[in-house]
């Protein structure tokens, strides 16, 4: 719980206005402390040091953990857990974080598609869309990181 708070702080900070210094790459911010992007129905993906979430408007169990589809556009597709942390800053937003972040951001950089889309359970029968931009993705991680590391992916049957 303590980190998706720490996640659902940078994200605040990220988009709102204020005084920490993000820089763009894209549509990602990026701060020491990680990288945001910010879809167009105000749902955000953040990842931090170790860790993956999703602030997005459908409600959820605090506790509970959700199967979702991420399909990165290519043909691979991943099929995930989340984990639902709560109401994110009071509602109507609630966070959810991944159980396993590794995989995601595998995906995300050999994505070579514009978008990421996330398959979310409804609370009746059924799934909705959500995507989020990877434009820009690639550089803010590799500025995230630090430009002395450079990202890499192995290759692996997804």
């Amino acid at each position: 719980m303590r980190r998706a708070l720490a996640a659902a702080l940078l994200a605040a900070m990220l988009f709102t206005a204020g005084p920490v210094a993000a820089q763009n790459f894209g549509d990602w911010k990026v701060t020491d402390d990680g990288i945001a992007t910010r879809n167009e129905s105000g749902g955000m993906l953040v990842l931090v040091t170790g860790q993956a979430v999703i602030v997005d408007r459908r409600r959820c169990d605090s506790g509970e953990t959700y199967t979702v589809v991420v399909n990165p556009g290519d043909d691979k597709t991943w099929v995930a857990d989340l984990v639902c942390q709560g109401l994110y800053d009071g509602g109507p937003y609630s966070l959810y974080e991944f159980k396993e972040m590794s995989t995601l951001v595998t995906l995300l950089l050999a994505s070579k598609r514009p978008v990421i889309a996330i398959a979310m359970p409804l609370n009746e029968p059924g799934f909705v869309q959500v995507t989020f931009s990877l434009r820009g993705f690639r550089d803010a991680a590799t500025k995230w990181v630090g430009s002395t590391t450079t990202i890499t992916t192995k290759d692996q049957r997804l």
